[in-house]
């Protein structure tokens, strides 16, 4: 008689239970790594706009404090004598446009604006398709960022067409100049394509309109924009515009950020009594603006956010008096709001 021996292993029972557990855990293990993922990308979103906001402070509160500046003297006393670029017509050494009261943005880092009369007062035609629509511009003049100052070698009297200048290295060709003596100041073009590192004279685009005495000091001055902008990439981005000598130098500072609104606060002897728009500033406003509120609406990477129950995250945000609706998306988002004295204002 033959014997068959017993054949082991598993039952297709035992199969669809054991394939049934590894399921459950493999679903488990999914999860978790989902979960990892989505706290890594909140927790790095979170850490950049923390990086945003120093480094907003970082840009905004010199070049606002240093607004106005012009050697020793300040723009109550500059005399701004008349140039070729019309930024420099003006005493005012805060020039602002208003983007609107709401912005509706159905699709983020979109195209830039080339419609100058979507802001009020119409964008100044040299930044004609550099912002995007819905976001305020703030143009500050003053010393250049940086640069030490020179001095006179000789005096100069009013009507003068040259300057003496003591090390002219700190100066741009066909660069805008501020000359202060502490009581009265100038801010002139000069006329020289090129500038020499030791003592030089400089001939200017238009004569000095009061007289300066030897040892007055000479500084580069700029006008500095600051608007968001198209970027690369699918974000938007925190740009500044620099304008030593007529033409504006273009730079992409901080990225993820939507949009930007500004109010300029109005007083005197440093006391800010209220707060304007730039379409709200009458003309005499501008010289008498002694603080600058400022909000940013910053944005984290895609993902750093879970979706609602609708599928929208923070779809409507509130800068100062500024409604914002973006599209639906899973990004962390968070106003920043910062204000800042000028502290030469009252100079």
């Amino acid at each position: 008689m033959n014997t068959i021996g017993k054949q082991n292993g598993f039952s297709m029972i035992e199969l669809m239970v054991s394939i049934a557990i590894g399921l459950i855990l493999l679903i488990g293990l999914v999860q978790i790594v989902v979960m990892n993922q989505s706290k890594y990308a909140a927790t790095t979103s979170q850490g950049e706009t923390q990086n945003a906001e120093l480094a907003l402070q970082n840009i905004f509160g010199p070049a606002l404090r240093g607004a106005g500046f012009f050697g020793c003297s300040s723009n109550t006393t500059a005399k701004f004598v008349a140039s070729a670029n019309s930024m420099m017509n003006s005493s005012a050494y805060l020039q602002g446009y208003d983007g609107g009261a709401s912005a509706t943005i159905s699709t983020l880092n979109y195209a830039n604006d080339t419609s100058l009369s979507d802001w009020s007062p119409s964008l100044f035609a040299g930044l004609s398709g550099q912002a995007e629509k819905n976001s305020d511009v703030l143009i500050v003049v003053g010393s250049r960022a940086g640069a030490a100052p020179a001095m006179l070698t000789a005096d100069a009297a009013s009507g003068s067409s040259s300057l003496s200048i003591q090390n002219a290295s700190q100066l741009v060709s066909n660069g805008y100049i501020g000359i202060s003596n502490c009581q009265q100041s100038s801010i002139v073009q000069s006329a020289s394509a090129t500038l020499a590192s030791g003592s030089v004279t400089i001939s200017l685009s238009s004569n000095i309109n009061q007289a300066y005495a030897q040892g007055a000091q000479i500084v580069p001055v700029a006008a500095t924009a600051f608007f968001i902008g198209k970027a690369s990439g699918t974000q938007s981005a925190l740009y500044q515009a620099e304008n030593t000598n007529g033409t504006w130098t273009i730079t992409p500072l901080l990225p993820g950020i939507d949009n930007m609104r500004v109010r300029y606060g109005i007083g005197s002897q440093f006391n800010t009594t209220q707060y304007k728009t730039a379409s709200q500033m009458a003309t005499t406003d501008w010289a008498n603006v002694n603080s600058v509120q400022t909000a940013f609406l910053l944005e984290g990477g895609l993902g750093s956010a879970p979706p609602s129950t609708s599928g929208c995250t923070n779809s409507n945000w509130t800068l100062l008096d500024r409604t914002v609706t973006l599209p639906c998306d899973t990004r962390i988002r968070h106003v920043f709001n910062l204000t800042v004295s000028l502290r030469n204002a009252e100079l």
